[in-house]
């Protein structure tokens, strides 16, 4: 790969970063807006995003990547992506269970009834939305990787 397609690939992937980031920005911003303070799923929430974007990015735009030739860091997401996926299912479970012993009342008492009602199904219907798009992601993308190593050793291909 010579350098000016290696500063594309940068390029691009600096671009993919922006456009997570606003889209991270974008979905959380309602919730911001309305629960400040007491939100306890901001962490979760940004890693299913980020998640989610990067490696549906990587499934399916694995050759205009940076990984495209990287076979050492592609070994190590195959390993990582376990570890992650566990984490991502236990961070679901935990909103699950949040949802069903204590409801998104707690921190939207201040607001009225019909605001609580709207901004409880937008929270709950993207964080599942991105919590399952992200374990659906991390169960494929090791198995992209798996294919595009092979690829590479057997026909020069991504």
């Amino acid at each position: 790969m010579d350098n000016k397609q290696q500063s594309l690939f940068l390029k691009l992937e600096i671009l993919w970063w922006i456009i997570t980031a606003i889209i991270v920005l974008g979905v959380l911003y309602p919730i911001y807006s309305k629960v400040p303070d007491n939100y306890p799923f901001y962490f979760a929430n940004i890693l299913f995003i980020v998640v989610f974007i990067t490696f549906t990015r990587l499934i399916f735009l694995l050759k205009f990547s940076f990984l495209a030739n990287w076979e050492k860091i592609k070994i190590a997401l195959i390993t990582i992506t376990p570890i992650l996926l566990f984490f991502l299912v236990n961070e679901l479970n935990f909103f699950q269970t949040f949802l069903d012993e204590k409801g998104v009342e707690n921190f939207l008492a201040k607001m009225s009834i019909p605001e609580q009602e709207t901004m409880r199904k937008y929270i709950t219907a993207e964080m599942l939305l991105f919590g399952v798009g992200s374990i659906i992601t991390a169960v494929i993308l090791p198995i992209r990787l798996l294919m595009s190593i092979w690829r590479v050793r057997n026909r020069g291909t991504v």
